[in-house]
Order: C-alpha cells, then sequence, then structure tokens
C-alpha cells in the first residue's frame, strides 16, 4: 500500500519548516483596532497592554456639554470630575422671575433663598378691598388681620330708624341693642289722659299700672245707687236697648222697691219678641272689692218655664268688644229656689286681673215670653 504523507495546517506547517529550519517561533501581534486577541492573551485591543500605546487607545477626554460618556468613566458632562472646571458646569444663580430652578437646588424663585431679598419676592402689603390675598398669608381684604383698620373693613354704625340691619348682626333699628339709647328706640311714656296705649304694653291710659299715681287716675272705688233720681238709666249709667220693653223706672207704689221709692225695672214683652236689654254701670277702677245688689224676679218664668235670666258681666272698653267676662251667666239660675218677686240679694267678688282696671258692670236681661227683672241697691263693698 502506497504510504501518503497526512495533510497539516499552514500554521503547523510554518511552525515545523521554522523548526526544522532550526529557527525561534515568534506569537503573532495584538492588532488594536480589529476587536479579537490576536496574540491569545486573553485581552483584546485597547484592553490588552500591547496596546497601551497605539493612537487609538489614548484617553478620550469628556466633552462637557453633549450630553455623552465621551471618555468611557460612566459619568456625562458635568456629573464627570473632569468637567468640574468648566464654565459650562460652573453652578448658575438663581433668576428670581423665570419660573425656573436655576442653579438646581430644587427651588424656583421666590421659593428659593438666594431671592430672599428680591424686589418681586419682597412681601406686598395686603390691598384690603381688591378680593385678593396681596400678601400670600391666605386671609384676603378685610378677612387680613391687616386691613383690621382699613376704612373699608370698619362696622358701619346701626341707623336706628333706616329698617335696615346696617351692622350685620342680624337686627334692625331697635331692635339692635346698639340703639338701645336712641332717641327713636325709647319707650314713650304713657300719657293718661289720651286714650292711646303710648307705651305698646296693651294698657292705655289709667288702665296702665304706669299711670296708677297720676292724678286722673285715681282709684273710683265708689258705686251706690238705689234709682231715687227716678231715672234708669241714672246720672253716669247707660243702656243698651234692643226693644221698647228694656230698662226703666218702677216705684215702690206701682210695682214695689228693695227701699225706697225708685228701683229700676225691665219689663216682659207683651208682643213675646226677644229680649236682649243691657244696663251699664259707671266706670270703676278699685281692686279687692265686690259688687252686690238686690234683685226681684218670677222663679216661674225664669226657672220653671226657663224664658229669661240676667246675666252680670265685668266690661272692659266697649259693651260687645269681646273683652267682657261674665261673673255669672245667669244669676237667677243660679240662685236655686226662691219665690216669686222675693227681694234676694246677691254679691259677686270682682277678680283680681280686673285690679285697677277701667270697668264696668253690666246686668243683661235675655228672654222671649218672660217675666219683669227689678233691681235695687247696687253697692261696691
Amino acid at each position: 500500500m502506497r504510504r501518503v504523507m497526512p495533510f497539516l495546517p499552514v500554521v503547523i506547517l510554518a511552525s515545523c519548516l521554522l523548526a526544522c529550519a532550526g529557527g525561534t517561533q515568534v506569537p503573532p501581534s495584538e492588532h488594536c483596532t480589529n476587536g479579537g486577541d490576536d496574540d491569545g492573551d486573553g485581552f483584546a485591543d485597547c484592553a490588552d497592554p500591547d496596546c497601551a500605546d497605539h493612537v487609538a487607545c489614548q484617553a478620550t477626554w469628556e466633552v462637557c456639554d453633549n450630553g455623552g460618556d465621551d471618555d468611557g468613566d460612566g459619568a456625562i458632562d458635568c456629573n464627570d470630575p473632569d468637567c468640574f472646571t468648566a464654565a459650562v458646569c460652573q453652578i448658575t444663580s438663581e433668576n428670581c422671575i423665570n419660573g425656573a430652578d436655576d442653579d438646581g437646588d430644587g427651588l424656583a424663585d421666590c421659593d428659593d433663598p438666594d431671592c430672599a431679598s428680591h424686589a418681586s419676592c419682597q412681601i406686598t402689603s395686603e390691598n384690603c378691598s381688591n378680593g385678593a390675598d396681596d400678601d400670600d398669608d391666605g386671609l384676603a381684604d378685610c378677612d387680613d388681620p391687616d386691613c383690621a383698620s382699613h376704612a373699608s373693613c370698619q362696622t358701619p354704625a346701626e341707623n336706628c330708624s333706616n329698617g335696615a340691619d346696617d351692622d350685620g348682626d342680624g337686627l334692625a333699628d331697635c331692635d339692635d341693642p346698639d340703639c338701645a339709647s336712641h332717641a327713636s328706640c325709647q319707650t314713650p311714656a304713657e300719657n293718661c289722659t289720651n286714650g292711646v296705649d303710648d307705651d305698646g304694653d296693651g294698657q292705655a291710659d289709667c288702665d296702665d299700672s304706669d299711670c296708677a299715681a297720676h292724678a286722673s287716675c285715681a282709684q273710683i272705688c265708689t258705686l251706690s245707687e238705689g234709682f231715687e233720681s227716678g231715672l234708669v238709666p241714672p246720672t253716669g249709667w247707660t243702656k243698651v236697648s234692643q226693644s221698647s220693653y228694656t230698662w226703666g223706672p218702677a216705684d215702690a207704689a206701682t210695682y214695689g222697691t228693695h227701699s225706697g221709692s225708685w228701683c229700676a225695672r225691665v219689663a216682659w214683652d207683651e208682643n213675646l219678641a226677644n229680649q236682649n236689654e243691657v244696663l251699664l254701670s259707671p266706670t270703676i277702677r278699685c281692686s279687692g272689692r265686690s259688687i252686690t245688689f238686690w234683685a226681684a224676679a218670677s222663679y216661674t218664668w225664669a226657672i220653671t218655664e226657663g224664658n229669661y235670666d240676667v246675666a252680670l258681666w265685668v266690661v272692659v272698653g266697649d259693651w260687645g268688644g269681646g273683652d267682657d267676662v261674665a261673673l255669672s251667666g245667669g244669676i237667677l239660675a243660679a240662685r236655686g229656689a226662691f219665690t216669686d218677686w222675693d227681694w234676694l240679694q246677691y254679691s259677686f267678688p270682682i277678680p283680681a286681673q280686673f285690679n285697677n282696671q277701667s270697668i264696668r258692670l253690666a246686668w243683661q236681661y235675655v228672654g222671649a215670653d218672660a217675666a219683669d227683672f227689678y233691681l235695687d241697691d247696687v253697692a261696691l263693698q
């Protein structure tokens, strides 16, 4: 069999040739720009010390304002120590009116202490009438204590007679305590003789306790009437009649009296019409008194038949004005059993609510198909 020499790679062949020629083997040199480890020492290009002097492996200076890491040390522009002295990397003074953080301390314009003395950052005095918080303390206009003495922030005085709440406290005119001493808010004194409730307390003239000492309001505690004048109503008395069968005089000889020659009488209407006949005393004004009188009537027609009775009233003001108070709704019915035409005495205390008030007493005869009623010797006791 023919023997053939095997193929050897060129490098081995070259080595063999060198060896065979008796020379020294020289390792290949590192190529500093091809990205390979040419000399097989584990370092490529500029990472290989063999390339330290190669122009491609000289250190590059950092460019301080291009946004790149030019020298490959991981620090860019002004963050690279190489740029600390560069003009572009010097700290900039804060511009206090441009809205920017010029010196890079996280604070812009007047929020930066560097601007404390800047004119635009001085505290502005509060304008007390423009609706703005000028001094930036969170309070505007009159809500800011700086405006306490400003004319526009003064509470207006209450005008006590214009119907308005001038000082804004919810009270107008005389309802406002500020007006307590104002002339228009003084309670007028009661005029005791003009028929008017001057001081607004619901009582006029002598009915008002303010008039108790007034000469015209002296107590009137005298009432004594036996109708001996033969006139009904007598002087100072009045009557309110519904028909011609009303209050009139009656003499002792014809009708009989309790005492003396005359008494007052209501005749029954023979036409059987309804009767409502009132006899009112003069005004009295006193306290702690009772009214007494004598009366004669028919028990038969008043009680048995139920055809009439007489009510006794305290009258305030005019009769029928709504302020009248009944002392007895029916004096005959309240009396109980009695004999026809007997003279009987009646007495009723005047309620304390009428003490020192001007009042009158009223006898009211009400009935139809009734009988006479006689009244005599009325007295205040």
